[in-house]
């Protein structure tokens, strides 16, 4: 049901990742339906330091890390925390944006 309002498409970044030769792979690009919300929160960033995000985005839940970030509408925008909410713990996610 939730994903009737994913009706944004952004852009995944994964970072630089190596091989078994320990030889960098290409950055990979991966273009998702999700939910922008733009307005600023306050939130923990990975160090525990309260931040405040410009952005959240929900998406289906996947591997992300901090290290990758997201494009949206022609801007990059670096990853501040990635949290699953309580009431979408069936496979969504929340980003929040830097």
């Amino acid at each position: 049901m939730i994903s009737a309002y994913m009706t944004d498409t952004v852009t995944l970044h994964r970072a630089a990742t190596y091989d078994e030769f320990n030889e960098p792979l290409p950055d990979v690009e991966i273009t998702l339906h999700a939910r922008v919300e733009i307005g600023t929160k306050l939130v923990k960033d990975i160090k525990g330091e309260n931040v405040y995000s410009s952005m959240s985005v929900m998406l289906k839940s996947r591997a992300i890390g901090h290290e990758d970030f997201i494009e949206y509408d022609g801007k990059e925008y670096a990853i501040i925390s990635i949290t699953k909410p309580r009431d979408f713990s069936w496979g969504y996610m929340e980003v929040f944006l830097k």
